[in-house]
């Protein structure tokens, strides 16, 4: 799904979607692969370069990825329905998450 995702809102290289996601180019061609053999993303010439190819969604594989995200909200919105969270509590904790990984970022 992450690497579907990476791809959702246009095409890219291998090399690209490695760097968005974190990982070895070695890792992502294998996904890769086995997403083209599902049908769910296909590759496509590069007209900036010729050696690599971009990967693109297929329509069944935006098919995927939307029935995933659906499924991935309704679990969420479980979640908080259960914790009995309101509107409130939720932007609280969002304005907290944001706020947390600033001290890492800076330099030491």
């Amino acid at each position: 799904m992450r690497l579907m995702s990476a791809i959702s809102d246009g095409d890219l290289a291998v090399a690209a979607i490695a760097r968005r996601l974190g990982l070895p180019r070695q890792a992502v061609h294998r996904v890769v692969d086995d997403l083209v053999a599902q049908a769910h993303v296909q590759k496509l010439p590069n007209p900036d370069h010729a050696r690599t190819e971009l990967i693109s969604l297929t329509d069944a594989g935006r098919a995927v990825l939307h029935q995933l995200w659906c499924e991935s909200d309704r679990h969420r919105l479980e979640l908080v329905r259960t914790a009995e969270l309101c509107h409130r509590d939720l932007a609280t904790a969002c304005e907290a998450l944001e706020r947390l990984p600033a001290p890492f970022q800076q330099p030491r």
